[in-house]
């Protein structure tokens, strides 16, 4: 899922953005001692090693708190330690200086993310930020001039910053549910002392705890000045202030995931290109030509045809297997030959209600999901690999390091019941929802094997008629 983290999201006894003041010979005297005394000793390195180009204006961020020093932040979020001297990195690895998270063209960025550090004394991430000073500093940086910012720093105000990360899941606190979505996040059922992230997000109760999401894996792609820009769907201070007023009345607080919701923070293109995994990629690429097809409608319905043979191979000498390793096995086995199995069979494979009605459209809704790499990346249908285990075969899935959900039926079959916490039953409507979604994901992993053959379009297409 993605997250914001708004600005005063923490107190820390400074002010977070900090302008570096450096004289033509470099960061000495007086400019070097304050600098110093706020910053992790590495920044003085790379001020030196690196020193800010003509027009660029260096300035320090302290950008997150780990939880051990700070705890949650005010949207009921928790960095551990470990996760963020792991990954702050990503920062200067993705991450560009937006202003409101205007962020899908980095030509529209105001500054670069020079380098990245975590402060273990301290217990946090900062940031070393040089922003476009000059007109000669933004064409040679491939962005914008930061005048608005630059005018602040002029005035000795704040500018006040916010950060955008993806994590592939979240945990509770309370009770150890690994969450992908909020609509995975725990209710009281699951989470029987602390009521769950759903509706207790922040909640601090009598024994002192403060139910929170611990986020084991951040991925930073963004930190944005938060200004009052006419467009439409970018993050303010007015939008925050509504929701901590609203959260404040109600007793609730607004979660990182739903702010991001709220504002319809989106992954760029060019960060999901640059993901590294072949399985995400392989799985976006045939996620495109999906969406394409379905958008134009243009597939062969000769190939329904395809559909009769996948009917009568899934019914045919022995009906639907029963159990969970047979059940896995008859998948398997049809997804290395590149079948699909049709909807209906394979709903009453899991045991589940007919959902035929909400497939149209679902590749197309699949994509246009924000975080639609976390969701392809945790794919629990994802192909599978045979491993000779004592003379037997055994059925390993391949997925992702952050798959939450493997393989496994039991679970699958378990989430379409009433009672399961993950996915609960609250209206046929969203059970159908869910189901179209998941089905979507099981026909992308097989056809994700086979985006390099000359036949992927036709296979593609099989998929797309099997909406109808």
């Amino acid at each position: 899922m993605l997250k914001i983290i708004p600005p005063n999201s923490q107190t820390f006894d400074e002010p977070p953005v900090y302008a570096v003041k450096m004289a033509s010979k470099g960061l000495t005297g007086e400019d070097r001692k304050n600098f110093v005394k706020r910053a992790a000793a590495y920044f003085i390195d790379v001020l030196q090693k690196s020193p800010p180009k003509s027009g660029e204006v260096p300035i320090h961020v302290i950008a997150l708190g780990d939880g051990e020093h700070f705890g949650p932040n005010r949207n009921g979020d928790y960095f551990p330690s470990e996760t963020c001297e792991r990954d702050h990195s990503t920062f200067t690895k993705f991450a560009y200086f937006y202003r409101s998270h205007i962020n899908k063209n980095p030509h529209r960025s105001y500054g670069i993310v020079k380098a990245s550090y975590y402060n273990k004394p301290a217990g946090r991430i900062e940031l070393l930020i040089y922003l476009n000073g000059t007109k000669e500093a933004a064409e040679r940086n491939q962005g914008l001039v930061a005048d608005e910012e630059l005018e602040l720093l002029h005035k000795g105000e704040d500018i006040p910053v916010s950060m955008a990360t993806r994590v592939p899941y979240d945990v509770c606190s309370g009770c150890g549910n690994k969450a992908r979505t909020r609509l995975e996040y725990c209710t009281p059922a699951r989470c029987v002392k602390y009521g769950g992230l759903r509706s207790n997000i922040g909640k601090t109760f009598d024994d002192g705890h403060t139910l929170c999401a611990i986020n084991p894996v951040c991925e930073w792609f963004d930190i944005s000045h938060v200004i009052r820009p006419a467009d439409r769907i970018a993050y303010s201070i007015a939008v925050y202030s509504e929701l901590t007023k609203q959260a404040n009345e109600d007793g609730t607080v607004v979660s990182g995931a739903e702010l991001a919701e709220k504002i319809k923070l989106a992954l760029p293109t060019w960060y999901i290109e640059a993901l590294p995994s072949p399985i995400v990629r392989k799985q976006h690429q045939a996620l495109k030509t999906l969406t394409e097809i379905e958008k134009a409608a243009a597939f062969d319905l000769s190939y329904a045809t395809k559909l009769a043979e996948i009917a009568k191979i899934a019914k045919s000498g022995n009906p639907v297997p029963s159990k969970n390793i047979d059940k896995q096995n008859f998948v398997v086995s049809l997804g290395q030959m590149g079948v699909m199995l049709p909807p209906k069979v394979w709903a009453d494979l899991f045991g589940a209600p007919d959902f035929s009605s909400y497939l149209p459209g679902s590749f197309t809704k699949l994509s246009q999901q924000n975080d639609v790499v976390s969701i392809i990346e945790s794919n629990p249908y994802i192909s599978t690999q045979s491993v000779k285990v004592a003379g037997s075969v055994d059925i390993r899935p391949i997925v992702s390091c952050y798959s939450i959900r493997p393989f496994e039926f039991a679970i699958k079959t378990a989430s379409y019941s009433p009672n399961y916490v993950t996915l609960e039953k609250e209206a046929d409507e969203q059970l159908g929802q869910v189901l179209a979604r998941e089905y979507a994901l099981y026909q992308l992993a097989v056809l994700s094997n086979y985006v390099d053959s000359p036949d992927f379009r036709k296979m593609a297409a099989i998929a797309v008629s099997m909406q109808f």
